[in-house]
């Protein structure tokens, strides 16, 4: 692998982590397990997600690094609405309304 391409991703990476950390006060109380895995999960995102972003919106070369901090930052932050709309919810309620017999 070229050299370049390992240190821009790495480049991404570290910039979509970035992203991930700060986008943790989205999550309240978590355990520094929790935390790290959010951090880590987020500059992989960025990794991943990135090249196909820059790809598919024809950017430079130069806004890679941008580009993975907003990743890992909404892609989190997103994560972390997702994660609250769960808990939020009654589900059982639904899913025992939607069954023959249950409460409509």
């Amino acid at each position: 692998m070229d050299p370049l391409q390992t240190a821009a991703a790495w480049k991404v990476f570290g910039a979509g982590a970035l992203g991930g950390f700060i986008s943790l006060r989205h999550f309240g109380e978590l355990t520094f397990f929790w935390r790290a895995t959010i951090v880590f999960g987020s500059g992989v995102l960025a990794d991943v997600a990135t090249p196909f972003l820059i790809e598919f919106y024809e950017l430079l070369g130069r806004h890679q690094a941008m580009t993975g901090l907003l990743v890992g930052l909404f892609g989190m932050s997103v994560f972390a609405a997702i994660i609250k709309a769960v808990q939020t919810a009654d589900i059982w309620a639904e899913i025992k309304a939607r069954l023959p017999g249950g409460k409509s």
